[in-house]
């Protein structure tokens, strides 16, 4: 039977593992978090940075390392979501079976070991380009707290990548196995627009990586030394970062829309096949059947009309907004750029 908690069976991600230990020893997943890389990495550095007057902590490494100190409730939460989302929609699969082999597939590949041949050469690139382009001249105990904290803040940000990426394919995954659509479903979207909700769910985790943005800002400006080369830097990352968050949440609401749309096409003709069948049949008539004509227009108001109801794509006002506000965190971190400036 699914449950809509966690299975500590079911938790082999090192990350989520001890988040859990912490949630329970302080009582608090936010606290558990914040403890996880945070706080450790924040108190190093300022003792480091008291102890050799090296200013460490600019704008953009102050907040990129705001990310880290949430990272570990945000992967814990895609855990749970995946569980609570199927735990929710049980109802939907014909097949139970096949519902409890998905959502077993989909807990196991959210937690797979695949994010290590990204995040490995990710988190010593990118800390080895900050060492250079920010703390070429600093201490070596500074390079070397460096080195470690934003290896980890990169190396963790793989394991969030790969995490938004099963969340986009996870909706192929579902809409792939035997699933009721309920074409007369007050949802108007067969009894499954909460698929919609989930799918926004990708772009929210995705947007915190914009707490990222003004660290790579400075580097940009560190190593393109006042050129061209920094504004077009600029525009080019932005211009990725809106391009996939846009991807994140069009994928599977598109994935989501192809499954439905051959059902609702062979349910709309067949239902205007039995219509144009009950009409040829009353105009066969040499009389005016009362009954038959309050029975064509019975079928048309309760049957068909409903089945020309079925919406396109799965959201709503709810999605949307929830979508919007997953431009929340990158338009504030833009602000707070140009502000400070």
């Amino acid at each position: 039977m699914l449950k809509n908690e966690d299975n500590r069976k079911e938790v082999t991600l090192w990350i989520i593992r001890w988040q859990n230990f912490l949630s329970r020893l302080f009582h608090s997943k936010l606290l558990a978090s914040v403890f996880t890389f945070y706080v450790p990495i924040i108190i190093t550095g300022y003792i480091f940075q008291v102890k050799y007057g090296y200013k460490i902590f600019s704008r953009g490494v102050f907040i990129a390392l705001l990310w880290i100190a949430f990272a570990p409730l945000l992967i814990q939460n895609v855990l749970k979501l995946i569980n609570t989302f199927f735990y929710t929609h049980k109802h939907i699969f014909r097949n139970q079976g096949e519902l409890e082999t998905l959502r077993n597939n989909e807990i196991k590949r959210i937690q797979s070991s695949r994010y290590l041949l990204f995040g490995l050469p990710w988190g010593i690139i990118i800390s080895a380009v900050i060492l250079y382009s920010s703390y070429n001249d600093a201490p070596f105990l500074i390079q070397f707290w460096a080195g470690i904290s934003f290896f980890i803040l990169f190396f963790v940000s793989s394991i969030g990548f790969y995490g938004i990426y099963v969340l986009i394919t996870m909706m192929r995954n579902i809409c792939a196995a035997d699933i009721l659509f309920n074409p007369f479903h007050p949802d108007k979207f067969g009894g499954i627009s909460d698929f919609g909700r989930f799918a926004v769910k990708g772009a929210l985790y995705f947007s915190s990586g914009a707490l990222v943005f003004p660290l790579a800002f400075e580097i940009i400006a560190n190593i393109s030394n006042g050129s061209n080369f920094l504004t077009i830097a600029i525009y080019c990352l932005a211009g990725f970062f809106t391009s996939m968050m846009f991807a994140s949440f069009l994928i599977p609401i598109l994935q989501i829309k192809k499954f439905v749309d051959p059902k609702k096409e062979h349910i709309i003709l067949d239902s205007r096949d039995k219509l144009d069948k009950m009409i040829a049949e009353f105009k066969k008539g040499k009389d005016l059947d009362i009954k038959q004509g309050v029975e064509i227009l019975m079928y048309y108001y309760f049957n068909h009309s409903k089945l020309l109801e079925i919406k396109d794509y799965p959201w709503d006002f709810r999605v949307l907004i929830e979508f919007g506000l997953s431009f929340f965190i990158p338009i504030g971190v833009a602000i707070l750029q140009i502000f400070f400036r």
